[in-house]
């Protein structure tokens, strides 16, 4: 694979993915040719001077502070029977600031009242979120 063969693969490959997509997908390419340079089976890195895409900061578009309340109102007072559920969730993934998929796997254990704290494991099979909390060591927060 030469230099010319990884600029003509980024050309078709970036316009099909999103920019961190690029980013990461050139990121791992140089880590894989490192990797071949480092046990002798080439020589150079065709990747080393692939450019990056310029990431774009999201639009988001919150709802305001009296707009979330009537929103989570509205769901609680839907009147089906896990209504009040489905208000606290709404809450507590906006307050939380975790996806879905991790809000799972919060436990009681994983909140810490005194210091007002609460760390984020995520799947314990995949662990969606590294760990980062030096006060519980191997744990995420």
């Amino acid at each position: 694979m030469t230099e010319i063969d990884t600029r003509d693969w980024a050309a078709a490959y970036q316009p099909q993915v999103s920019a961190t997509r690029f980013n990461n997908t050139v990121d791992c390419l140089r880590a894989i040719f490192a990797l071949g340079i480092k046990e002798g089976v080439i020589f150079n890195n065709p990747a080393a001077e692939l450019g990056k895409v310029k990431v774009r900061a999201k639009q988001l578009e919150l709802p305001s502070r009296e707009e979330f309340t009537a929103l989570v109102f509205a769901v609680r007072s839907a009147g089906a029977w896990c209504s009040q559920q489905c208000g606290d969730l709404i809450e507590f993934l906006a307050f939380s600031g975790c996806r879905l998929g991790e809000a799972g796997y919060v436990r009681w254990t994983d909140v810490d009242l005194e210091d007002g704290m609460m760390w984020v494991n995520g799947d314990p099979r995949t662990f969606s979120k590294p760990p980062r909390c030096p006060r519980r060591e191997g744990v995420g927060c």
